[in-house]
């Protein structure tokens, strides 16, 4: 891998980094001890185990030497990641790329160095197995073949947390699903027998105004309930997905064209109109499926919210990322209001502007899914005269 093929996939890079979750964790028995059998194979003085984070390599493990992270460009382990096999360097103060290496304290005693990348399974190369010594040398093919294996065998212990990591948020995952059966439908669903009872009971006589009634309460009963069903499906769906599936150049007005459709009969109902103010042929790379349920939360939230009104999709783009937001003119939020649709987990719901109801499962989704691509929502709002609600994607 070339220096100029890592800048352009540094951001998916980084991604894998921190999905990993290994950077700032104390010190582990595990890598311990793989550092102190590299520098016993090799006879160093030196071995470390790094991870190349965006500006800073940062030391998860490391034998003789009390360096905890430095300047990523200042560290040999940034060349290291560019390279698919072994970076030697037998002397750093005869490489031109490492002669100003001299001048820092932590690294000047220092003449030889050779690294190892630490390849993800998916070819991500997030970090590196490194020695270093005092006198230049030379390693030989099987020495370095050595380093190489070593170097697997951290890559299999970090892959090893994020699967073990993984498997609990599973079974978290499953018993929430559990319980919001349990509740949120199970509920629901008596609430429809006990009115279908109500309908069928021929000693009711119900007039026409009652019987309308019983019927728009059925409707947003069912509604509701189909709404959180389709989360719950999606929601499945996604976590599977977003762990394993490579990011969709995705156009992002045919996109929320497509999301939008579906939703069109219930914002006529209440008067309000969509507007997609995303241009044509604007792309960003994303998972599709996660964007697709973003969207269609956030558009159906705020038409909960807003009657005879517009809603607005909207994209900007500065700073190497994709601005993307949702604008009502609906009844808009006071401070508390956004700090409980921000932090509360899936606990907190209000009543929309037709008395529609809801779990607030959706936007609990939305910002853990927002999560998995180093995204977060952001709201502005006003009483009385809207909300815009936007989240950032990085290309």
């Amino acid at each position: 891998m070339s220096l100029q093929t890592l800048d352009i996939s540094e951001h998916e890079r980084l991604r894998e980094l921190y999905h990993t979750e290994i950077l700032d964790t104390p010190s582990e028995s595990d890598f311990d001890d793989i550092v102190r059998l590299t520098a016993q194979t090799f006879n160093m003085p030196v071995a470390l185990i790094t991870f190349v984070d965006s500006d800073r390599v940062w030391v998860k493990a490391s034998v003789d030497t009390p360096i905890c992270e430095a300047k990523r460009n200042e560290a040999v382990c940034h060349y290291t990641i560019a390279q698919e096999e072994v970076l030697e360097v037998p002397d750093l103060r005869e490489d031109t790329r490492f002669r100003h290496l001299s001048q820092l304290q932590a690294v000047s005693a220092y003449r030889y160095y050779a690294g190892a990348p630490l390849a993800t399974s998916r070819g991500y190369k997030i970090g590196s197995l490194c020695v270093l010594d005092k006198k230049p040398r030379h390693l030989t093919h099987d020495q370095k073949a050595a380093l190489q294996v070593l170097a697997r065998h951290v890559i299999s212990l970090i892959e090893l947390r994020v699967r073990n990591r993984e498997m609990a948020q599973l079974s978290e995952m499953q018993n929430k699903i559990i319980s919001i059966i349990g509740h949120d439908i199970r509920n629901p669903l008596a609430s429809f027998r006990v009115m279908l009872d109500l309908l069928d009971d021929k000693s009711k006589d119900f007039d026409e105004e009652e019987a309308a009634e019983m019927n728009d309460l059925l409707r947003k009963q069912m509604d509701s309930t189909l709404d959180l069903l389709n989360n719950l499906v999606q929601w499945g769906k996604l976590h599977v997905r977003l762990n394993k599936s490579a990011p969709d150049s995705v156009d992002m007005h045919k996109l929320v064209n497509r999301v939008m459709r579906p939703l069109e009969f219930s914002v006529t109902l209440k008067g309000n109109k969509f507007i997609n103010d995303i241009p044509e042929e604007t792309y960003l790379l994303a998972d599709e499926q996660a964007l697709e349920f973003v969207l269609r939360n956030l558009l159906t939230n705020a038409n909960k919210f807003t009657d005879k009104g517009n809603i607005t999709v909207a994209h900007q783009f500065a700073d190497n990322q994709h601005l993307l937001s949702v604008r009502d003119t609906g009844t808009g939020m006071d401070e508390q209001q956004i700090k409980q649709v921000l932090y509360e987990n899936g606990n907190y719901y209000t009543i929309g502007t037709n008395a529609e109801k809801g779990s607030g499962l959706g936007l609990s989704l939305v910002r853990e899914f927002l999560s998995k691509i180093n995204s977060s929502l952001a709201i502005q709002s006003t009483v009385g005269e809207g909300t815009t609600v936007s989240f950032n994607i990085y290309n």
